[in-house]
This record gives C-alpha cells, structure tokens and sequence, in this order.
C-alpha cells in the first residue's frame, strides 16, 4: 500500500526560508521541496503552478563523455545522480555546453581516429589552443595556450605518449581544470 501523494511544489532556493515557515519539506531523494499530507496547499499556489511539470522534465540532459566531465562541470553542467546524467544546470553557460547537447552528439562511433587526434580533441575541450606542432606525444611536458590567454602566455599543460596504450594528462590553469586521457583505440 502507497502512502499520501505527495504535492510537489517549484521552489527557488532564495524562497525556501517562506515555504519552510509555511509547512513545506524538503524531499533529498527527489530534490525537489513538497507540501505534506493534512498542510492546506493553497498556502503554496505561487510554487505549485510553477511545478507543473517535474524536475527531471524541465532538465535538458547532455551526453557528456566521462573524460570531459570535468570541462562540463566548468561550463555549468550539474550531474544528477537519480538519472546518472549530465544535465544543464541554472545559469549554466549554453554556448559551452552546446557541444554536448544529444543532437550534437554522434550516436554511433565514428570514423577511426588516430591517439594523436583523439588527445587534440581532449585539448581543445579543456579549452586549449592547438598550434604548430601540438599536440607531441612524447612523453615529455608541454606548455600551451589556453582560451583567455594574453600574448605570450601559456597557462595550459600536457604529457601525452604513445608507447603501450596511449595515454596522457591535460591541465588548464587558468579554469583549474583537468584530465586523465586515454585512448579509446578505434
């Protein structure tokens, strides 16, 4: 047997002092606040009318490689846990994370790239910019220019090598971001 329905209402965060001192709760599972059984829920019309649709709804969900978690994290995304999703977080910033909307997002593999092309692709995610002869699998350390860099500077950072399964580790100093690389192999 089910219990009470729950009346979920939309409640932005600078509002949720009003809607606790009203009988609201807070529902940690769902993240979303409530108003419980026997609290007259006329108290809450200025939410529930905005809570016409669920949360998981009104989210636009990203397909965001594990690799890249971290530069999408940057640009706004937030991870929901329920749906073990990225999903385009409040005031995310929606140019940077146009790239991992699902229709941008190849659904099939894709033609066979090189270790080489895969590690410059992981670059210029992190926000690097690839010149001359970036990247080189070497094995060796490497500066690189990142987006909002001044002349000259370089506050970005790589190793990749080529010897066993190639692999490599990315750094953007200026977003602090960074990521353990490796190939995918197809």
């Amino acid at each position: 047997p089910q219990g009470p329905v729950r009346t979920y209402i939309n409640v932005p965060y600078r509002e949720k002092d009003e809607a606790r001192s009203l009988g609201a709760r807070w529902d940690r599972q769902k993240q979303s606040w409530y108003v419980p059984p026997g609290v007259n829920s006329d108290l809450f019309s200025k939410w529930t009318q905005q809570a016409s649709q669920s949360a998981a709804q009104r989210r636009l969900y990203l397909a965001v490689p594990y690799g890249e978690r971290g530069a999408a994290k940057a640009a706004g995304a937030k991870w929901d846990k329920a749906a073990k999703s990225w999903y385009a977080g409040p005031g995310a910033d929606m140019d940077k994370l146009q790239r991992w909307l699902p229709e941008n997002v190849q659904d099939q593999q894709g033609p066979a790239m090189t270790p080489r092309e895969e590690f410059a692709e992981a670059l210029t995610s992190l926000g690097c910019v690839l010149t001359g002869d970036h990247p080189m699998m070497d094995g060796q350390k490497h500066r690189i220019g990142v987006e909002g860099d001044r002349k000259g500077e370089q506050a970005g950072f790589y190793v990749g090598h080529l010897d066993g399964h190639p692999a490599g580790y990315i750094k953007n100093n200026r977003t602090g971001i960074d990521m353990k690389w490796k190939s995918k192999g197809y």
